[in-house]
């Protein structure tokens, strides 16, 4: 997994959860030329890893939909896709569950405790409820 960097406490709360779930991980800060990020997914690129990348969506958040068609580009069918938000429209809903692993639920509760700038944001806190089901469906 890759991460683009946000301010230095979010890169630090990143950092911190993919520790916790034991994921590779590279931070990248985002780039004034946006061809850097299929150039940095192309140089991490192993040939066998399965990479997870924001769906692409018509009203979606311009940078996750950029990430999401670079990822598509560049790592194929090893890639796979959860749904995030369009700005306005809170979290996007699709019929593609993935039926979570026993372990699944303390892991994420875990590393989204890792975001405690985020948790403490009043707009970001409902995207930290307890209402873990939904979160499987990407």
């Amino acid at each position: 997994m890759t991460v683009f960097g946000g301010d230095e406490r979010r890169q630090h709360e990143t950092w911190e959860a993919m520790d916790l779930l034991d994921v590779p991980h590279e931070e990248w800060t985002v780039p004034h030329d946006r061809r850097d990020i299929f150039r940095w997914m192309e140089k991490a690129d192993d040939g066998e890893v399965t990479v997870w990348a924001p769906m692409v969506e018509e009203g979606g958040h311009l940078d996750h939909n950029l990430v999401g068609w670079a990822a598509a580009d560049v790592f194929g069918d090893r890639c796979r896709f959860y749904a995030t938000y369009k700005r306005g429209h809170g979290r996007t809903r699709t019929d593609n569950e993935v039926a979570p692993e026993p372990d699944w639920y303390a892991k994420k509760f875990n590393a989204m405790s890792c975001y405690v700038s985020q948790i403490n944001h009043p707009q970001m806190r409902p995207w930290f409820t307890t209402d873990w089901d939904r979160e499987f469906v990407a």
